[in-house]
């Protein structure tokens, strides 16, 4: 049996008004009172506690009530930050300052080498970061990672890996080497992507899943409010299941019939005679590509409505077996969503069975794959924060 403590509910009411002013500053402590549903006194109390500690401050733009004023509270998003570090792509990488309202305040990318070990790749993280804190000032209290693979937090290792080289590999060991006094947060990217779509200003329990396409494809799942991983990470791996009618061997499981053969970019290039063009140009160039051939090439609007269709049919099984409040989509495809949006609502209502009982929330989200990530690795962070016993983690200074 769980003992509840007078400090734990004290701890639990300090981080109720933290988050609330974090999704609403500033407010008055009597509208902050009725937003937790606490006494003013006790709001009072926790209000001053949190500006002994810097993370809030007294606003001077008070706020009128009735022709008096009334002191403001307001939340100190620089009080510290997140650096997040965005790995889901094999030829590059992002990294970003997100401070704790989740705003991208610097971000930049880096190359990685040609030859690349993890010796070297650790060294293009380290050059990447001390050139985006250039001329910065700050502190940071934690690094939040995105990958493109499955993390067993177990084992602290990394399966099935977009890029070869993460393969088994201890990712935050190396990470430390780079950054030793900082706690090292590892997640999926479509976790990320899930969780960058986390509405603070609509906490609480939802059930939503978050379709992401980017050299593979993967769902993140959000049941009860809580990302959602399976017993070692593994859930939410799309990238190979079995389609219907799809007779193609994936290279990479070698399996028949994964989505991962006809659904992404690359499959779309690779039927296209194209795939150096997607190289080049990159995802979003590629699209645009793909959008104007498709103003005057008939065959190229066939193969998109085809990927739209199988997209279609997975939703539907995803929404019958699930039942979520909403499906959204998102990835390195976005800018051909208003060409495969018709479809994939259609297929999906066609083919699911709950379809007949309720409407499906489909929604897709116009949104490069980078901030997606880097929203999603704040947001992961800001909950780390604040389940740390606020302000007690180390900040280092940039």
């Amino acid at each position: 049996m769980t003992v509840v403590t007078t400090t734990d509910v004290r701890l639990a009411n300090l981080l109720k008004v933290y988050a609330s002013l974090r999704a609403k500053s500033p407010m008055t402590k009597r509208q902050l009172a009725q937003e937790v549903e606490l006494t003013f006194a006790s709001v009072s109390s926790i209000c001053n506690q949190l500006v002994d500690l810097g993370l809030v401050r007294y606003v001077d733009e008070s706020i009128f009530t009735g022709g008096r004023k009334a002191m403001a509270v307001s939340f100190a998003s620089e009080f510290a930050y997140s650096l997040v570090l965005d790995m889901h792509h094999t030829d590059y990488i992002a990294m970003a300052l997100v401070d704790l309202s989740n705003s991208i305040v610097k971000s930049r990318k880096a190359v990685v080498p040609e030859e690349l070990t993890l010796e070297s790749l650790m060294d293009c993280i380290r050059q990447c970061y001390l050139a985006l804190v250039t001329d910065c000032t700050g502190k940071l209290y934690c690094v939040s990672v995105g990958v493109s693979a499955v993390y067993n937090e177990q084992s602290q290792i990394l399966l099935q890996a977009s890029n070869p080289l993460l393969e088994r590999v201890n990712l935050a060991m190396h990470l430390h080497t780079v950054f030793p006094d900082l706690p090292i947060l590892i997640e999926n990217d479509a976790n990320l992507a899930a969780f960058s779509q986390l509405d603070p200003l609509k906490p609480g329990k939802r059930d939503q899943l978050f379709v992401f396409f980017t050299q593979g494809i993967g769902l993140g799942l959000i049941i009860d409010g809580q990302l959602y991983r399976g017993s070692h990470g593994f859930a939410g791996e799309l990238g190979h299941l079995k389609l219907t009618g799809v007779d193609r061997t994936c290279s990479k499981c070698g399996n028949v019939g994964c989505m991962r053969t006809v659904v992404p970019l690359t499959s779309i290039a690779r039927d296209l005679g194209e795939i150096d063009i997607l190289r080049r140009s990159g995802s979003l160039a590629y699209c645009d590509h793909l959008l104007m051939r498709a103003n005057q090439e008939p065959e190229v609007v066939q193969r998109i409505d085809y990927t739209a269709q199988k997209i279609g049919e997975v939703l539907a099984e995803l929404f019958d077996i699930l039942n979520p409040e909403q499906i959204i989509l998102g990835g390195n495809n976005w800018k051909l969503y208003p060409l495969m949006g018709n479809t994939i609502r259609q297929t999906c209502r066609r083919l699911s069975n709950l379809a007949r009982e309720v409407d499906i929330q489909i929604q897709f989200v116009s949104e490069p794959i980078n901030d997606l990530i880097f929203k999603g690795a704040g947001e992961k962070a800001f909950r780390y924060f604040i389940e740390s016993c606020v302000p007690e983690l180390p900040l280092v200074s940039f």
